[in-house]
């Protein structure tokens, strides 16, 4: 029998390698409580059909070894497939709830009405890493939706859509507990897109719980022309004055390298910068 601190490292030490883990479970028993740490951290929900199956949070809402081992939750839902019901969503998302240790959520291809937006209220205050990738919002509901995030600190954005141009003025809603101290992003990952129609610099402009004057880690990876580039990017630069570290990734295609820091000042980046990468993918 091997004593448990030799176990402990034997199964930290192959944590990413699946089968590894897998194996060493069904060796001994004596494996198990550690590699179940590690086998069940990510749940993914990748839906195509019309309807929210009820199996995918029946499976794991009494399974309590899931329920305290899982730290991310990713959905993977297609909008022309996928026709949520109000109902479905809250069942979905009461059931993630459930998740003790929840810590990263990652939303992908969704079209969130009213209702599955406040389903995922529920789930906000714990995520410190949240991921939006191509989902669409209702404008007043994008302009509110980090709100209950209150302890995030890293966030993702690439292809967001609205179904307005905000124009209209909105009233931030303030979270359930709002005497509650909250954590605002000190990390930004933002993926400039072709698409002129993508309304991240509107959740920008809007979106009080989000401010960038808090964030200091951006990184930009740039899929647009230089034009585009500059009318969603440099315009929002000045309002980033706690940066501290900046990375641009674009493809050399689409953008003129010259005169980048040039340019960079005079879109009124004037914060003092401890790393500066401008990363030309060849």
């Amino acid at each position: 029998m091997l004593p448990q601190e030799i176990i402990e490292e034997i199964v930290d030490l192959h944590q990413h390698d699946p089968s590894v883990l897998k194996a060493c479970a069904l060796t001994s028993r004596e494996f198990v409580p550690r590699t179940r740490t590690y086998l069940f951290r990510r749940l993914v929900i990748d839906n195509k059909r019309e309807r929210l199956p009820s199996v995918y949070y029946a499976s794991f809402k009494d399974n309590y070894i899931v329920l305290n081992a899982v730290t991310q939750v990713q959905l993977c839902i297609d909008p022309k497939l996928a026709n949520w019901s109000d109902a479905e969503a809250k069942a979905l998302f009461d059931s993630l709830r459930q998740f003790t240790n929840l810590e990263h959520m990652s939303i992908t291809s969704t079209r969130f009405t009213t209702g599955i937006t406040n389903a995922v209220f529920v789930c906000a205050p714990r995520v410190r890493t949240l991921v939006l990738k191509n989902v669409e919002f209702q404008w007043e509901d994008m302009t509110n939706f980090t709100s209950h995030f209150s302890s995030l600190e890293t966030i993702q954005l690439q292809g967001m859509f609205t179904t307005s141009d905000g124009s209209q003025d909105v009233v931030a809603i303030a979270p359930e507990d709002p005497s509650a101290a909250r954590a605002y992003p000190k990390t930004l990952n933002w993926t400039v897109g072709i698409d002129g129609q993508d309304a991240v610099p509107l959740f920008f402009r809007r979106n009080l719980s989000l401010p960038l004057s808090k964030i200091e880690t951006l990184q930009i990876r740039v899929q647009a022309t230089d034009h585009h580039l500059r009318a969603h990017m440099f315009t929002l630069l000045e309002q980033f004055v706690s940066l501290r570290r900046l990375a641009i990734i674009p493809r050399p295609s689409y953008i003129e390298c010259d005169g980048v820091p040039g340019a960079l000042m005079s879109a009124g980046l004037t914060c003092p910068i401890d790393s500066l990468l401008w990363h030309i993918a060849l």
